[in-house]
């Protein structure tokens, strides 16, 4: 006569369908999403670079992954007058993004994420099961879309994405340089 022990064996050793990822893809696009992301912020820049105002520096780091495992990507850095701001690639697996730059200097760090075009807060998906049933379900984003963008991530616990244009780029490096 099978016990509640049997029964928890049964259902954590249970096939689970879950669906197949090219993960050598997924960090394809990441890593080039990533370069696009620093096309952006020196078109945004441009003009000082030019001046010779914001000095840029490029650099690579090691990011390891789960499911992807170890790999390298370029990193960015800004020189502006005696500010140095960093650009640290953070990762593609995560929650509610499919990626995420930190933007830090000594005093302060901006989050830019890409997201879904028309995504205003990062969401994902919560399921609750109990005894094999789904007790609640709720979706907080559409399905996995084919357009992404980079945006600017606020600060939790009510997390919104903000577009990110020249404007909204230069008011985030006056924010981590000025605290």
């Amino acid at each position: 006569m099978p016990n509640a022990f049997d029964d928890f064996i049964e259902r954590q050793t249970a096939p689970v369908d879950e669906p197949q990822v090219d993960w050598q893809k997924e960090r394809r696009e990441w890593m080039e999403r990533l370069a696009e992301f620093y096309e952006q912020v020196e078109t945004f820049l441009q003009r000082y670079i030019d001046q010779g105002k914001v000095r840029l520096q490029r650099g690579t780091k090691e990011l390891n992954e789960e499911k992807i495992g170890a790999y390298v990507v370029e990193t960015l850095a800004l020189d502006i007058g005696a500010n140095r701001i960093d650009f640290d690639p953070i990762g593609t697996v995560l929650l509610g993004a499919k990626g995420r730059v930190d933007m830090k200097s000594a005093r302060g760090t901006v989050k830019f994420v890409l997201v879904p075009k028309d995504a205003s807060r990062i969401g994902w998906r919560i399921r609750v099961v109990e005894n094999g049933e789904e007790t609640a379900s709720k979706s907080v984003t559409p399905p996995p879309p084919v357009d992404w963008v980079w945006k600017i991530a606020t600060s939790p616990p009510d997390v919104q994405c903000l577009e990110l244009h020249e404007e909204s780029f230069q008011d985030a490096i006056m924010e981590v340089v000025n605290g």
